[in-house]
């Protein structure tokens, strides 16, 4: 997909709705009783890879060593905020010793020891 430099960034709102069906697939794979929390690193592992890709390039790969306030995964922590209505309350994953992954890259330590893990409301 060719882009024009002048292309705005990715927002929040851009990608929400690619949030939510990260979610929902989510749901499909897990017994109801059983439905998966995910932080937004994983979420955006799971994001349609063009739209991945897009948002890595123009804001960074994430976590503790980002050189930014906005890489990817803070930009999907903040479209989850849009979501806000249709999710359980929001747990806390302390990360100390876990490593995320993410498009292949080395592993990731989290950017804040504390990352919220993210579901949809049971329907």
């Amino acid at each position: 997909m060719q882009e024009d430099e002048n292309m705005p960034k990715l927002m929040p709102s851009n990608i929400v709705s690619e949030v939510r069906r990260v979610l929902n697939e989510e749901v499909g794979r897990a017994v109801p009783t059983n439905r998966p929390y995910l932080t937004a690193y994983q979420i955006l592992e799971k994001m349609d890879e063009d739209m991945k890709k897009r948002l890595l390039r123009e804001r960074g790969y994430p976590g503790k060593h980002a050189k930014r306030y906005s890489a990817a995964a803070s930009i999907v922590e903040k479209a989850l905020r849009l979501l806000k209505r249709d999710l359980d309350p929001v747990e806390i994953l302390e990360t100390s010793f876990i490593q995320f992954y993410c498009h292949g890259h080395t592993a990731i330590d989290a950017g804040n020891i504390n990352v919220g893990l993210y579901r949809l409301k049971r329907r």
